[in-house]
């Protein structure tokens, strides 16, 4: 499925760029830069048709380690090894405690757009990963988009896989 191109784009090539990177591997990733007082942030295009898993969003880390984190993700995936959903991990970044936590993406949140643009709309499932110094405070952080469910989803749970996730949503 190639989307038509943006219109919105102010660089014609990015939606092209965009459907270039998912052919050649499955994902592209894409960054926003810090504006005022919101954290810049990284979100991933393309996972959910090519792998059937949630699409990862990670806010505060650089543009490098945020995309580094996805292609560990990713290539966990690919290597029949993925994330328990339930469980913090030190797999992603390096010398930090990470944790999926699902992220509703509404009709009028702006955050995902060139997954809107890709998707035709909101419906694709989404995680944040989000991040901490300490395997104590994962979710506590400020740099979460919903720090307290963050910090509530840290309770024990059953192990849910990315692709368990998504047996509640229609293919």
């Amino acid at each position: 499925m190639n989307p038509p191109m943006n219109p919105q784009a102010a660089d014609a090539s990015a939606g092209q760029r965009v459907i270039d990177d998912i052919a050649a591997r499955g994902w592209h990733c894409a960054h926003v830069p810090r504006r005022g007082s919101a954290a810049a942030y990284a979100y991933t295009v393309g996972l959910y048709q090519a792998f059937r898993c949630p699409e990862l969003v990670i806010f505060g880390q650089e543009p490098q380690v945020a995309e580094r984190a996805m292609l560990r993700a990713v290539r966990a995936l690919q290597d029949g090894r993925p994330f328990d959903l339930s469980l913090p991990t030190d797999a992603l970044i390096d010398g930090l405690q990470c944790r999926f936590v699902e992220l509703r993406i509404g009709r009028n949140d702006r955050r995902m757009d060139t997954c809107r643009w890709y998707y035709g709309g909101v419906d694709f499932p989404a995680c944040e990963i989000v991040w901490s110094r300490s395997s104590q405070a994962v979710g506590q952080m400020g740099t979460s988009l919903r720090p307290k469910k963050a910090a509530a989803q840290m309770g024990g749970s059953a192990p849910r896989t990315w692709l368990g996730a998504l047996k509640r949503r229609p293919a």
